[in-house]
């Protein structure tokens, strides 16, 4: 496990969805709950909610995983302000930078399993796959992470033919529920992690399809209330450089499932 400052690293939080962003709105009851944010310049069904800068950017948890001319500076995941390509994406501006963090748990690790073979003393360690996390936080100032935590966390649900819905009471829930094993390369979220800079001397980390897997408060009478969330991935991450490329948001591949 390694821990750092959040002044120390880059971070930013994508869906694993192509233009599809995940945040929070005010439902007819006046209760917050997780919506779904089309990004495109057609959506694709009529109960879609088109993403408005004005509207959802203050509490979007997470953009979509397209950010457009990836190479360009001005839109890479941790660009503090994105702004839409219009090819395909709707050219308003949304960040992908999580705000107020304060620190960050990296642990690296690996689920194994012990095979043992009769007449032989030693026992096998078979790989089964990978475990790594990423915990963050943050000083809480809003109600974004817990909403996410109780209404979204494994991310959109598998594409309906009809398009996404963009609230947890519609016809339609847009977020997978977890009580399946997802088969589809959209589930849970995308983790970028940049260290030191943007030069090929430094190092980029990301995860690929992590799931919410816990959250907490911390409260005090004489300290600042803060929160935590961590996100854990099972799939090989993607390390690189530090130079930002199209190949960050490629899409992950069915057989990595």
């Amino acid at each position: 496990m390694a821990y750092y400052l959040g002044r120390d690293i880059d971070i930013a939080l994508t869906t694993e969805h192509g233009s599809y962003s995940i945040g929070v709105v005010t439902s007819s009851t006046s209760q917050e709950e997780a919506g779904c944010f089309e990004h495109r310049e057609v959506a694709p069904g009529s109960n879609s909610t088109v993403f408005n800068s004005t509207l959802h950017k203050a509490k979007l948890f997470a953009g979509p995983r397209n950010t457009g001319s990836d190479t360009d500076a001005a839109h890479n995941p941790w660009a503090g302000s994105i702004t839409g390509d219009a090819t395909p994406l709707l050219a308003r501006a949304w960040t992908n930078v999580p705000k107020n963090i304060t620190g960050l748990d990296l642990s690296f690790g690996v689920q194994d399993e012990d095979i043992a073979f009769v007449g032989q003393r030693s026992v096998l360690k078979a790989e089964i796959k990978k475990d790594n996390s990423v915990t963050l936080t943050r000083k809480k100032n809003d109600n974004v992470w817990a909403v996410i935590y109780n209404d979204a966390r494994f991310g959109l649900a598998e594409i309906p033919t009809n398009g996404y819905y963009h609230k947890t009471g519609d016809a339609v829930n847009p977020f997978h529920i977890g009580l399946d094993a997802p088969d589809y390369v959209n589930c849970g979220y995308r983790v970028y992690l940049r260290f030191g800079g943007s030069t090929t001397a430094d190092e980029i980390f990301v995860l690929k399809n992590a799931y919410v897997t816990d959250y907490s408060v911390t409260m005090g009478a004489d300290s600042s209330q803060e929160e935590t969330m961590t996100l854990q991935s099972y799939l090989d991450p993607i390390i690189t450089d530090g130079v930002v490329t199209d190949a960050l948001d490629t899409v992950t591949d069915a057989s990595e499932l």
